[in-house]
Order: C-alpha cells, then sequence, then structure tokens
C-alpha cells in the first residue's frame, strides 16, 4: 500500500513550477503520494505551531530558520539520522550558511535542512559611500558595518534607500 506524505510549504513566487516535477518523480520512485498544502504568509505560523500543539498535520513542513528554536522547545522537530543526511548529499551539499541552520548552537544534533537559499543583493554608489566617510571594502562586511554605513549615510545624503519594485515576494525590501 502506497503512504501518504503530507508536505506543506510558505507561498513563494514560482516555487511550485519548480517543486510539483520533484515531487512527481520522489512519488513515482517511492509509490508514494505527496499532498502539497501552501500555506500563506499571514497565517503561517499559526499553522506550524498548530501542529506542533496537536501534533497533527505536515508530516514534512518548510519553517523559516528563526523559527527552529521555538518549534524545537515544543519537541516538534525529530533529529535526521546520519544516514537520511548521507542521502540527501550530506553537510557539503548545502551552502555553509545554510547548513549552520540545521542545528541549535551547541547541540550536535541536525534538526532541519535547507530547503531555500536566496542571495541578497546590496547595489551602491561609490561616490556615497565616499561622501558619507565609509571604507567601500568594509561597508557591508557585517551587520555591524552595514548599520554604521546606513547611519553614515543618513547624515550626508538626502535618500540613502532604494526599494524594489518587485511585490512577488516577501524576501525583498
Amino acid at each position: 500500500m502506497p503512504t501518504q506524505i503530507e508536505l506543506s510549504i510558505a507561498s513563494h513566487a514560482g516555487i511550485l513550477q519548480i517543486l510539483r516535477p520533484a515531487i512527481e518523480r520522489f512519488e513515482q520512485a517511492r509509490r508514494s503520494s505527496v499532498q502539497l498544502t501552501v500555506l500563506e504568509w499571514d497565517t503561517i505560523w499559526k499553522d506550524l505551531v498548530n501542529i506542533g500543539i496537536y501534533k497533527r498535520g505536515a508530516d514534512v513542513s518548510e519553517v523559516g530558520t528563526t523559527w527552529i528554536g521555538s518549534l524545537i522547545s515544543m519537541n516538534s522537530l525529530r533529529a535526521f539520522t546520519r544516514a537520511e543526511i548521507a542521502q540527501i548529499g550530506g553537510e557539503r551539499a548545502f551552502l555553509p550558511t545554510a547548513w549552520q541552520t540545521t542545528s541549535l548552537v551547541g547541540d550536535v544534533r541536525v534538526l532541519a535542512i535547507p530547503f531555500l537559499s536566496d542571495v541578497r543583493v546590496i547595489f551602491y554608489w561609490r561616490d556615497m559611500l565616499e561622501k558619507a566617510g565609509v571604507v567601500e571594502a568594509t561597508a557591508f562586511s557585517s551587520f555591524e558595518g552595514m548599520e554604521e554605513t546606513l547611519n553614515r549615510l543618513k547624515r550626508v545624503v538626502s535618500t540613502p534607500w532604494a526599494f524594489s519594485t518587485d511585490t512577488s515576494t516577501h524576501d525583498t525590501l
């Protein structure tokens, strides 16, 4: 008898076009069926908390990296075995910064697997950095450096921010 797996993911622009063929390949290879539930961003945290509290819902869920600690405290995540991690290519199959989100600091268990990785890009004008007295090489090299850079820019540039007009994702300012 085929097994059924319920997978919940957050609503992302374009993700279903990529995910559906992968799910179909998985279903054929494993003789399983996957019930895909797309959760909207305005309710996803509540939905995941309910899964954690009532122990009913998706078998596998996409969660935000900042939510992992709370889900661990609700005993909602189970550790992956070494064999499971090896089956997906191991730690080396992921970007190092993405892999750092798989467990809590000091905890050797792998409690999450990276699902998506995206890149953030900062565009800037060199003349504005120069006017603000900011060293370009270190302007955005750390969170603290970025904060200092933006504070300096605010003092000398009337509009130091530029905003994306892309509204297809909640990941963009």
